[in-house]
């Protein structure tokens, strides 16, 4: 299917869109053997894969790895129609002009090619086991993932490097035709010939795990090739649990032991025999490759995690309760698993690249929450929570100075060093169904400070090369208010009526963060935005949504079939979601207020009288993912068997 064409600014370049197969298949066993009145197995045995590829179906409806499609994406068709006839020339796609606000220029190609394959397979048991007023919970988890990448971000460039040396037009290129291409003294050779492609794959920028280089499947590492095994992460982790429940409170003590091993190889700065983090800092290459002389297996990270609570009455109708917890969060793998070729590129290039960390640590979080619940007549119920989380070694973009053959040399690649907490008070007023009506109130205040919100947060600087900032401010997702409102009725009738019912949910929210910066035209300036205050010391709008459903259960011989409609955005509110950073504004980037932006559309209109530059440069700017979506209509229908 056509992905979002407004993110590859296609107002000009409808026919042309991406395409994007993707599929996910999961199996779940589930299975539980009783080992008395009192004790229990839990076994549940599962399996998932997940695959997506994006490629250019215009060109090509081969989108398979083992078909090479970006072969074809540079070749220039000179036949009117064809697909790649607006390309200037072999590997040249067609321009964007700035003169249509450099929408997509009418006949542009994609060049990339993404394939992304991930499968797991996992074991969990638990054991259960009530001994007195002890519940003795054990139990231990095991996840195995095989994962797979093929990119090639600039494949319209193999067929021009083709193009260049095809002497008899054959679309491939031979040994003779590349000469002594490593000045080895020895011409037309089969080391010419690989060295050429290999050369010609890394300046279009492959990443490669689980493949080599040229999109063969391999499952072991190879210098010539940069082959590299398929990354192969193992999570495991056993708990053990006790809940004590006496007369007055109750108890709930643990442990949790936890592991994760990336399995796959680094640099190790230190020769204690482990890949580590500053290992990257010193690189070396052979022939245009990556030497893995003196790399190692990245060391297997294990932590014990302790967790505790208890809760008492203090009333007949008020209970107490604290708890505190730590856990970890394992990387996200794209952020993990260095492909060789794709370091080879981002060390021969001058350009801002970012480069993945095989020596990456999980995310640890500690929590905290205090609360208390009040019953509230017959009916109802007032909780009340108090939490604070505090997680550190988040994910991090470092520009660091590298030695790269000898030579100081400057590369940006992730790492751990950011921290945030995140700390608030919730309030929840439930009441239970009372003649059909059934309620629902909350309200959370909250507050997120820390040195960075996502890994990309300090993309720009390490961009610039500057010092990085260490104080504290509102992460991203700060949301200092947020709340709901929950009313459900379900008819007692009978007949006609019988199984009707209704619901509306009403959320709202202040405004997330934003850093206010100064005014340039998001289209043609290079994108920095220089910062006018404190990082995210703006805010976006408030927002607030209304959903309604109703709908009617049937018994039809003997299942039950429930027929709804579900308005969503009922309202039809335009609730924002980003803005841009020199206006604050989700429709405009303030430019074309200025005295610049007035000389830029007076200038349009004299030039190209019948176009309206202004509405132009407005559509490149009002991204859709700006706002929610508007109010849509779902009828469906459900089965229960």
């Amino acid at each position: 299917s056509g992905v979002n064409n407004w993110n590859n600014n296609q107002l000009l370049n409808w026919d042309n869109a991406t395409n994007t197969e993707s599929s996910m298949n999961m199996f779940y066993l589930n299975g539980t053997i009783s080992l008395s009145d009192k004790s229990y197995v839990n076994t549940v045995f599962s399996l998932k894969n997940y695959e997506t590829t994006d490629y250019n179906g215009g060109i090509s409806s081969n989108y398979a790895v083992a078909d090479k499609p970006w072969v074809d994406y540079g070749m220039r068709d000179e036949a009117w129609g064809s697909s790649t006839y607006y390309h200037r020339a072999d590997g040249k796609q067609a321009l964007s002009s700035q003169n249509v606000v450099y929408f997509t220029g009418h006949g542009y190609q994609s060049g990339s090619y993404s394939h992304r394959n991930e499968s797991q397979t996992g074991l969990r048991l638990d054991y259960v086991n009530s001994i007195g007023k002890h519940e003795i919970k054990a139990g231990l988890e095991s996840y195995t993932t095989k994962l797979r990448v093929y990119q090639i971000s600039q494949g319209y460039e193999i067929y021009e490097q083709i193009s260049k040396l095809d002497s008899d037009n054959s679309g491939s290129v031979s040994a003779e035709e590349v000469g002594d291409y490593n000045s080895d003294g020895s011409a037309g050779t089969a080391s010419d010939l690989l060295d050429w492609e290999f050369s010609a794959y890394r300046n279009a920028y492959t990443t490669n795990i689980g493949y080599d280089i040229f999109g063969n499947e391999s499952e072991d590492y190879s210098q010539n090739s940069h082959a590299s095994a398929p990354g192969n992460p193992v999570s495991n982790r056993f708990y053990l649990q006790d809940q004590i429940e006496y007369s007055d409170v109750v108890i709930k003590a643990g442990l949790s032991f936890e592991s994760w091993d990336p399995n796959t190889m680094g640099p190790d700065s230190d020769g204690d025999g482990k890949a580590d983090d500053a290992g990257l800092s010193v690189i070396n290459t052979v022939n245009n490759r990556i030497d893995r002389t003196g790399w190692k297996e990245v060391e297997a990270h294990t932590a014990i995690l302790p967790r505790f609570g208890f809760a008492f009455p203090i009333s007949d109708k008020t209970n107490f309760r604290a708890q505190y917890g730590s856990y970890w969060q394992e990387p996200t793998l794209s952020y993990v698993y260095l492909s060789d070729s794709r370091l080879a590129a981002n060390v021969s290039q001058g350009n801002m690249v970012t480069t993945p960390n095989p020596a990456m640590k999980p995310e640890k979080t500690t929590s905290y929450e205090v609360g208390f619940t009040q019953q509230i007549g017959q009916s109802s119920a007032l909780d009340i929570v108090g939490f604070y989380k505090e997680v550190r070694d988040y994910m991090q973009l470092v520009n660091r100075t590298i030695m790269l053959n000898g030579s100081e040399f400057s590369l940006a690649y992730y790492g751990t060093g950011d921290f945030g907490v995140t700390r608030g008070l919730s309030f929840n007023l439930s009441m239970r169904r009372v003649k059909g009506f059934l309620a629902d109130f909350n309200y959370t205040w909250m507050e997120a400070r820390g040195t960075g919100s996502d890994p990309a947060s300090n993309f720009n600087i390490a961009w610039i090369g500057d010092e990085y900032p260490t104080v504290i401010n509102r992460l991203d997702f700060d949301q200092t208010h947020t709340g709901s409102i929950i009313i459900d009725y379900r008819t007692q009738a009978k007949g006609l009526f019988s199984g009707l019912g209704g619901s509306a949910v009403y959320s709202f929210g202040s405004g997330q963060a934003y850093t206010p910066s100064a005014m340039v035209s998001t289209i043609f300036d290079r994108g920095w935005n220089r910062p006018l205050a404190a990082i995210n010391s703006g805010s976006m709008p408030w927002y607030n949504n209304l959903d309604l459903r109703v709908d009617k259960k049937f018994a039809i011989g003997g299942y039950s079939v429930n027929v709804y409609a579900l308005m969503l955005n009922a309202l039809h509110q335009e609730n924002v979601t980003s803005v841009q950073p020199t206006s604050g504004r989700a429709d405009t980037d303030g430019w074309l207020s200025t005295a610049e932006g007035q000389i830029w559309l007076q200038s349009q209109s004299t030039l190209y009288p019948n176009a309206d530059a202004e509405a132009l440069y407005l559509d490149r700017v009002r991204n859709p993912s700006n706002w929610t979506a508007p109010r849509t209509l779902r009828v469906g229908l459900e089965a229960n068997f």
